[in-house]
């Protein structure tokens, strides 16, 4: 995962656009998005096995995560979310092999 933030931030650097994509970066909406992340991986944290249930996330710090991955993860936990992660990597697999 490293290597490919690496890779697509050396193509960005390549393409002269790495102080567009720095300004995008320190915005207010990507800073308030960090903010929504680290509270959906907080609160899987807390529960991971099951989660907090339907709309957890959203109850809790009144804001939607922006990520279905997180998503999942905070309100379903490892056990709600690996239905749901293992159709998306059938998905993405028959696409590329089928």
């Amino acid at each position: 995962m490293v290597f490919g933030l690496l890779s697509a931030y050396k193509f960005i650097v390549s393409l002269g656009a790495e102080g567009r994509f720095i300004d995008i970066m320190d915005s207010a909406s990507a800073i308030e998005r960090q903010s929504q992340f680290l509270s959906a991986l907080n609160s899987f944290y807390e529960s991971p096995l099951f989660g907090l249930g339907l709309g957890g996330i959203e109850h809790i710090s009144g804001s939607y995560p922006h990520n279905i991955f997180l998503e999942h993860l905070a309100n379903l936990g490892l056990i709600g979310s690996l239905p749901f992660s293992v159709i998306i990597m059938y998905s993405i697999y028959s696409y590329f092999y089928t």
